[in-house]
């Protein structure tokens, strides 16, 4: 009967495996390019849960490498009139160099920053040395280190860091910082993305992006 032969037709077609955290069309099957294969998934898995907004810190998205690629601004998106301020929504598909002109900073490798003093890189760094605690009057979820970063995200007093230099000023402020912050490790996520800088923090090909 058709209604059978319907069934067994749909049975022979093999669907790609579901993924929340790969970018794109979830249901797609991986595309042959590192970046979006590997590393934007991971980025998905450990950094979106909370760069993943205009709120985000620092309105640093990590949800594409187009929005990774943007940066960190110091700007509170929240505190503007009705007039003097422009939207920073990562949809809006804005050129790179847009959002430069409104202050966004890279934390990638880019013009003469090396892959090793990038914040990126040195953002992982320091959050494998700054791992939870048992005890919740430790480490970086300790009431001493959060009551002042949610103050001051409140306030809208960010210190977002674009420079070694400006770096190194926010860990003489919060020494327990880092990232994934406050998060247990897993060494070959943080390796992984370590490695990925290292080796010039490359995009999606044109190809891939088609």
């Amino acid at each position: 009967p058709p209604a059978i032969e319907l069934a067994q037709t749909e049975q022979a077609v093999e669907t790609p495996d579901y993924s929340i955290l790969r970018p794109g069309n979830r249901y797609a099957a991986p595309v042959g390019d590192e970046y979006v294969d590997e590393i934007q998934p991971l980025l998905a898995q450990r950094c979106a849960v909370c760069h993943a907004c205009t709120n985000g810190p620092c309105q640093l998205n990590m949800t594409s490498f187009a929005a990774l690629q943007r940066g960190v601004s110091s700007t509170n998106p929240y505190k503007f009139g009705l007039f003097d301020a422009r939207p920073t929504r990562v949809s809006d598909n804005r050129p790179l160099a847009d959002w430069r002109a409104q202050g966004f900073r890279s934390v990638l490798p880019e013009g003469n920053v090396t892959p090793a003093r990038s914040v990126f890189y040195k953002s992982l760094v320091l959050g494998e040395q700054n791992l939870p605690n048992a005890r919740a009057d430790q480490g970086p979820l300790a009431e001493a280190n959060v009551r002042p970063l949610a103050k001051a995200h409140d306030n809208g007093d960010y210190v977002c860091p674009a420079t070694e230099g400006e770096f190194a000023g926010l860990t003489r402020q919060y020494p327990r910082g880092g990232m994934p912050w406050a998060l247990p490790s897993e060494p070959e996520v943080t390796g992984a993305l370590q490695d990925w800088v290292l080796a010039g923090a490359q995009g999606p090909s044109a190809a891939a992006q088609s």
